[in-house]
């Protein structure tokens, strides 16, 4: 019961500290196991998510792909797996500048995990895409328009 409480509050401490905002639209993508390619599959899906953020939003600043291996999945040694994540990121930036009608910097993460699967998460063998929205061009509402004490807001 202890504990229980205890990770309530923790659980409702770090949503206060976090609460502020930036816009993102963002989509993950998977791969086979073992491998550092996208399918045919999953580039149809960046693709068409493309088109749908382009809708969304005008303009977008930068962009960011973090990916991920596992080693329960790879069979391999921790030095592999982070190589595999690297090329999975790499991999995922090449398809996503090719297929974006803009250049944009893409920043990069990627990392090994020891199992497939933890805190719910899907699968740890992914790649998650990001687009970060042009706020300031596009003259956007402010997200959190109540002022965080002590939390510097630029424009």
């Amino acid at each position: 019961m202890r504990t229980r409480a205890l990770a309530s509050i923790l659980l409702f401490a770090a949503c206060t500290c976090a609460s502020a905002c930036q816009r993102i639209v963002q989509v993950p993508l998977t791969f086979a196991d073992g491998s550092a390619d996208l399918d045919s599959v999953q580039i149809v899906k960046l693709v068409e998510w493309i088109d749908r953020s382009r809708s969304m939003f005008a303009k977008y600043i930068e962009a960011s792909v973090e990916a991920g291996a596992s080693i329960e999945a790879t069979g391999a040694s921790l030095a592999a797996t982070r190589e595999l994540g690297r090329r999975r990121a790499e991999n995922t930036a090449r398809a996503l500048r090719t297929f974006l009608p803009v250049e944009l910097p893409i920043r990069l993460a990627s990392h090994a995990y020891q199992e497939r699967k933890q805190f719910g998460v899907s699968s740890n063998d992914f790649a998650s895409v990001q687009l970060y929205p042009d706020v300031a061009a596009l003259n956007l509402p402010d997200c959190n328009p109540i002022p965080i004490p002590g939390f510097k807001y630029e424009r």
